[in-house]
């Protein structure tokens, strides 16, 4: 009875500490959208193709460079029936990307046209360290 006892007490722990570790909502969709990111990548065939790639993105500018990036994968690579390109206008991966300090306001963030065209491997690295930068962001803040 005893080791009955045990056994159920040693199983609640462990569902207890499995529960308390689990990564927030918006950290596994951004994750998952790396994922999304690296298949569409890797289908992607014509690594000369030229499109504007976001670099260099200031604080509060985030959700504009993600629509860069999304609207990049419609017009230009003709992707907009992909996953990635879906995930790209979810509202928890945008509440994901989203950061701004107060410093800076979108209205005053670069037009999508302004950034250099890039070719498709740079503009899927450039989106991958956003998400990224996101994530670890994210994971910051989780532990304060």
């Amino acid at each position: 009875m005893n080791s009955m006892k045990l056994l159920v007490v040693c199983l609640f722990a462990v569902c207890c500490c499995s529960l308390a570790n689990r990564e927030p909502k918006i950290i596994r969709k951004l994750k998952e959208v790396l994922n999304e990111l690296k298949t569409l990548n890797k289908t992607m065939k014509d690594n000369r193709q030229m499109v504007h790639s976001p670099k260099n993105i200031e604080n509060c500018c985030s959700l504009k460079a993600l629509d860069c990036f999304q609207n990049s994968l419609k017009e230009d690579l003709n992707a907009s029936d992909s996953k990635l390109y879906y995930s790209l206008g979810k509202s928890l991966t945008r509440q994901g990307i989203k950061f701004c300090d107060g410093k800076k306001t979108p209205e005053s963030c670069r037009n999508c046209t302004s950034y250099s065209k890039e070719n498709l491997s740079q503009f899927f690295s450039s989106l991958e360290s956003l998400i990224q930068k996101s994530i670890t962001r994210l994971s910051l803040n989780k532990k304060r």
